[in-house]
């Protein structure tokens, strides 16, 4: 895959978050289960929260599902473990998500512009080492 210029912003889109998402917590202490949100809403801050169908947000690409599989422009897996990036247009994204002390969500998710186009805070900023 060619390296890709990020220069134009995509559509406008909002962060991501437990509650985008629909993720909820049915059981357990009432603060173990706001700790649990928050480090999810923490953790998701970096990505877009997703547009209908699962499309990209640079060229509008089905990332997932049956149409991505048969025509293969969908969501690429790309040497980094858990990370990729659309295959028609190179908007990056992830697909394995390690939240910590929470657990694992598989769901292809694409970076917000801001992060992509280097406008979000430092990794130190957002408690990330």
């Amino acid at each position: 895959m060619s390296e890709t210029k990020f220069t134009e912003a995509p559509v406008a889109v909002e962060r991501c978050s437990a509650v985008g998402l629909e993720i909820r917590a049915t059981e357990g202490d009432p603060k173990d289960i706001a700790e649990a949100m928050a480090a999810i809403d923490k953790y998701l801050a970096i990505f877009a929260q997703p547009i209908p169908e699962m499309r990209c947000l640079k060229c509008g690409t089905p990332q997932t599902g049956l149409l991505a599989a048969m025509l293969h422009n969908g969501f690429q897996w790309g040497l980094v473990n858990g990370e990729g990036a659309c295959a028609t247009c190179g908007w990056p994204g992830r697909g394995i998500h390690r939240i910590p002390d929470v657990g694992v969500l598989e769901m292809v998710l694409q970076y917000h512009p801001d992060y992509v186009q280097g406008k979000a805070a430092p990794a130190k900023a957002r408690g990330e080492t």
